[in-house]
């Protein structure tokens, strides 16, 4: 019976092997500019996720071309078909998880992490605060009723909605995620739902609708259940897809390319590059919102000495620098996570700094 399923033989790995060599993965470089811890973490679960296509969904779905190309028995095709169906349309559940964080789509990943117990992942749009707390409008079951968070659930048609709804066209994200919705994937899914609901590929007799309100037993001749070199030709297509969607989203992560939101108001988001003359003229990446800040101190006092200034060496503090004229543009996300590390955790540490060396330079006067 093992040996029945699963065979090898020269001719079986030969076909392997050509098979093998079709998919590859060309190299996504990194963009010069801003790597994100964001970035990092992304980073590390694309790569478990592209690990798992490599292993798990190519080898099972170039076996099974080897196998169909050999002319295998039938139900040892079906056997390798069913595995590989539900291996390939699983990859955009996968893929999606990752966006979702990455994107800040804030999707509750499963519905099985939800209970009335457990509000770890509870969303509200009341007031626009992600982490409102049930506890705090519990008081009035009436407000209660109209308020109740809403929840949005992880799904294929769910992302592609947030996306094209939160984000403008473009030419990776939107392309990525509408690949998931082209017609040979819904065939591929209608497939695999049939295999878990319905009926496997080798079943010759399987309920179905006689009439509208009549079903009955059809059967279908032996080894006809299903057509294997079209599902042949389909995978073979589908498992392009996903190493186009892998290379696609390194793009999106590596390169700096989520889409800006269709509500903001800004069209370009730049950095500056500054040289830090205490740190040897070091570069230096500055959200140019500061740069014109500065400018305006600077106007705002008559172009005097200013003692505290908007822009500064975000690693030693010193505000003694060169700003240059080149820029860099980044996407959105990036550009609003740099300026809101800066103000939030920057600015405070350099104007303590700069306060006390003000106060170190008055005394000694004194």
């Amino acid at each position: 019976m093992l040996t029945h399923y699963y065979q090898i033989n020269p001719e079986i790995t030969k076909e392997y092997d050509a098979f093998l060599l079709k998919y590859t993965f060309n190299d996504v470089s990194f963009s010069e500019g801003v790597l994100k811890f964001d970035d990092i973490i992304h980073e590390v679960l694309l790569n478990q996720l592209k690990d798992y296509v490599l292993r798990d969904i190519t080898t099972a779905t170039c076996y099974y071309l080897a196998l169909e190309k050999q002319k295998v028995d039938f139900d040892v095709l079906c056997f390798h078909a069913e595995h590989t169906i539900v291996k390939q349309s699983a990859f955009w559940e996968h893929l999606f998880q990752i966006l979702n964080t990455y994107l800040e789509l804030k999707m509750i990943p499963a519905k099985r992490l939800v209970s009335q117990e457990n509000e770890k992942w509870k969303q509200t749009n009341v007031l626009n605060i992600r982490k409102l707390r049930w506890k705090m409008y519990r008081i009035n079951p009436k407000l209660e009723q109209h308020i109740k968070p809403k929840r949005s659930f992880l799904s294929r048609a769910n992302i592609i909605k947030k996306t094209k709804k939160v984000f403008v066209n473009d030419n990776y994200l939107r392309p990525l995620v509408n690949i998931s919705n082209q017609q040979h994937w819904t065939y591929l899914r209608d497939m695999r739902n049939d295999i878990i609901h319905y009926k496997f590929l080798s079943q010759r007799g399987a309920v179905n609708l006689i009439t509208e309100d009549a079903t009955g037993i059809l059967f279908t001749p032996k080894d006809q259940t299903i057509d294997h070199a079209n599902l042949s030709l389909l995978l073979d297509k589908c498992l392009f897809d996903i190493y186009n969607a892998i290379e696609m989203s390194y793009k999106i992560i590596r390169q700096d390319l989520v889409p800006k939101h269709k509500d903001s108001e800004q069209d370009d988001f730049i950095l500056i590059k500054v040289l830090c003359k205490n740190e040897d003229n070091k570069p230096k990446l500055i959200p140019k919102m500061f740069i014109d800040i500065d400018i305006d101190i600077d106007i705002d006092n008559g172009l005097g000495d200013n003692p505290l200034r908007a822009v500064f060496c975000p690693e030693c503090f010193s505000d003694d620098l060169i700003i240059t004229n080149e820029e860099h543009r980044v996407s959105e996300k990036t550009y609003k996570q740099l300026a809101g590390h800066y103000i939030g955790t920057k600015v405070q540490i350099y104007f303590e700094k700069r306060i006390k060396e003000l106060d170190s330079t008055s005394e000694s006067f004194e």
